[in-house]
């Protein structure tokens, strides 16, 4: 049992060595290519004995056909008998047929063919050809035609030719071809045997003193009797054993030393990693507060900005009496202030979105023009509006193109006094795009060249004397500027001291989308009356926001907290509802969650009022399939808004 043990364990170790794995590819590598070498031959020349056959056949087919004129004209079957019988003693022609016009056999003879055509076949052959084979026969037809000027169609012939002498060649040619690979293969592998023995049996010997030398420090004497290349092997042994030796002491010295330096570099990077982690929450924590002031800041500052316009307007929707006038433009300059503020933090965190949508120019610069208007008149100013009309659609953001003309046209009345302010809006064509080009022309106090590069970095003014004389804060021109790249574009000025300035904005005019947005005023607004839930937690905003809305017709219910929004909405019947984000007991969205779950199917217009619209409020808003009235907002601004919706 142990020496059949050995003999396998020897017979394995033969076959991983090289000298058997090389052996032992090139056997079966041969094998295969002498198989295939035989099969390949074999078939080309299988091939090449068919198409010899195959035109034979034709040419006997063709043979018949002529000595069938004869009997087919005599109508005589006997006559075919002398002509057509050599034929069948050819050892490959297995079957012949002699049809007439009408397709009748005249003449059979040989074997019954394993596969016979249909007549109809036969009426197409116009020459001697191959018709069907199968694995065993080739069929073949042709026309019997009659010699002469006269040359007529008098018939058909049907041969079939066996294909036993072109698959004996082929099998033959296929074992003589493997007889031949074999017998070479057979030869080259008993010289490969004697070339490869000598070559790696001073190998196997060497490796077999390597074997004995693990472990040993020392050298190792170099045997007598070998070749010298294997001797040459031997002592680049021995070097490589001194230069182990001297490299394994200097590893586990080097080894030593990196334990010490890792574990004080890990020791580091843990105090860093906690300091990191609690800066980063830190951060984290401080963000987050800053985003709640943002919120804070922006809903204390527009919620009172709210009830100033609502009562204003309250108070005369034509600003007649001047004092009346005076509050509007500051509350709106005290809002144009607040949302430059807040825009500059948003744009700086980047937080500030595009959201493009299709805006008819005309409607919605008008309704901006005509909204900015008393704050250019104020200082007996004169102003007029002209659009061309080649400009019709642009696709851009509705918020950041207003906020952006606003700012354009209350410096331009700002800064101009007894003049007179031109907003024009133009396309033009530049490097093969249409652009929207928004103009603001005033003859004011004018900007010198030196100082035109300032005036659109914050809180930067080009005299602060004049700041005090004007007014304004010095951030205006730069989220303009800012706003303008967001939205694909640019603002550029022109100006002259004591002359005028004109600031153009240009922004593409892009693809129209599905949605536009179309602008509204009062004097467009189709009279529609609702019954309206107002939640509204502040009670001057409230009642401005009541009398507003009861002004214009609607039938108006309040609700001071979100639980009694909540009761309202379960037990009464409205067609739209106005709902403050920020309500006490219940929040806005809360209350909408709420509701939407005890009557999904109730046909009501929901809308969130709010002073601040953060992103997760809009998401929110999104997932709840309603839309945000921005705070402070017009009764026109609150119209459209529930027309559009």
């Amino acid at each position: 049992m142990i020496n059949n043990q050995k003999a396998v364990n020897s017979i394995w170790q033969y076959f991983t060595s090289s000298h058997g794995v090389i052996l032992l590819t090139y056997t079966l590598g041969f094998a295969v290519l002498a198989l295939l070498t035989a099969i390949i031959i074999s078939y080309i020349s299988t091939k090449e004995a068919e198409s010899v056959f195959i035109d034979e056949g034709r040419g006997f087919v063709k043979l018949a056909a002529q000595s069938a004129v004869v009997p087919l004209l005599t109508g005589s079957a006997e006559n075919s008998n002398d002509f057509l019988n050599p034929l069948l003693s050819y050892q490959n022609v297995s079957h012949i047929s002699i049809y007439d016009r009408e397709n009748n056999a005249f003449f059979t003879g040989g074997k019954i063919p394993a596969w016979t055509p249909e007549r109809d076949i036969l009426k197409h052959i116009k020459h001697a050809r191959l018709i069907h084979e199968d694995n065993d026969h080739w069929y073949f037809a042709a026309p019997v035609v009659t010699e002469g000027k006269d040359r007529s169609w008098i018939g058909y012939v049907f041969m079939d030719i066996t294909k036993q002498t072109v698959n004996t060649l082929g099998s033959n040619i296929l074992t003589y071809t493997i007889w031949i690979c074999g017998i070479a293969a057979l030869i080259l592998w008993l010289m490969l045997y004697l070339v490869l023995r000598r070559v790696t049996l001073p190998i196997r010997k060497i490796a077999g003193l390597m074997d004995l030398s693990r472990g040993v420090k020392q050298h190792y004497p170099v045997p007598k009797h070998i070749p010298s290349d294997v001797k040459t092997i031997y002592s680049s042994f021995n070097n490589m054993l001194d230069q182990i030796k001297s490299r394994d002491k200097a590893l586990k010295e080097h080894v030593s030393n990196m334990e010490h330096i890792v574990e004080v570099k890990t020791r580091d990077l843990t105090e860093k990693n906690i300091q990191l982690e609690d800066a980063h929450n830190k951060a984290v924590a401080a963000g987050h507060a800053k985003d709640l002031f943002v919120a804070n800041v922006s809903h204390e500052l527009r919620t009172p900005i709210q009830a100033i316009l609502g009562n204003c307007e309250l108070l005369g929707d034509k600003y007649q009496d001047k004092e009346l006038a005076k509050i509007v433009v500051s509350a709106n300059q005290l809002l144009n202030l607040v949302n430059n503020i807040l825009d500059l933090s948003k744009i700086e965190n980047d937080k500030l979105h595009v959201r493009p949508r299709t805006l008819l120019v005309r409607d919605i610069m008008t309704q901006i023009a005509e909204a900015i208007a008393p704050v250019i008149e104020v200082n007996n100013n004169s102003f007029e509006i002209d659009i061309d009309e080649n400009v019709y659609e642009v696709t851009t953001d509705p918020e950041m193109i207003a906020q952006i003309i606003n700012n354009l046209l209350s410096n331009a009345g700002r800064y101009t006094n007894n003049g007179h302010v031109t907003f024009r809006v133009s396309k033009k064509c530049k490097h093969n795009i249409d652009f929207i080009y928004f103009e603001v022309i005033d003859n004011g106090i004018g900007i010198a060249k030196d100082k035109l590069g300032r005036i659109f970095q914050p809180f930067e003014q080009v005299d602060m004397s004049k700041t005090r004389l004007y007014g304004g804060t010095g951030l205006g021109l730069a989220i303009s500027k800012r706003l303008a790249k967001l939205l694909g574009g640019e603002i550029t000025v022109q100006s002259e001291p004591e002359k005028g300035s004109t600031f153009s904005l240009c922004i593409p005019e892009g693809e129209p989308m599905n949605e536009t947005f179309k602008a509204h005023d009062q004097r467009t607004i189709e009279h529609v009356t609702y019954k309206i839930l107002l939640a509204e937690d502040h009670p001057f905003i409230s009642d401005a926001v009541k009398q507003l809305l009861e002004g214009d017709g609607h039938e108006v219910k309040v609700a001071i907290n979100g639980t009694q929004a909540l009761e309202l909405l379960q037990n009464d019947s409205f067609e739209i509802a106005l709902i403050d984000v920020h309500m006490p007991e219940l929040d806005g969205i809360e209350v909408i969650r709420k509701f939407q779950a005890s009557r999904p199917d109730a046909e009501i217009k929901l809308f969130l009022l709010t002073a601040d619209v953060t992103e997760a409020l809009r998401q929110q808003a999104e997932q709840l399939g309603i839309k945000i009235i921005q705070k402070p907002f017009s009764r026109a601004q609150l119209a459209a808004q529930l027309i559009d919706n």
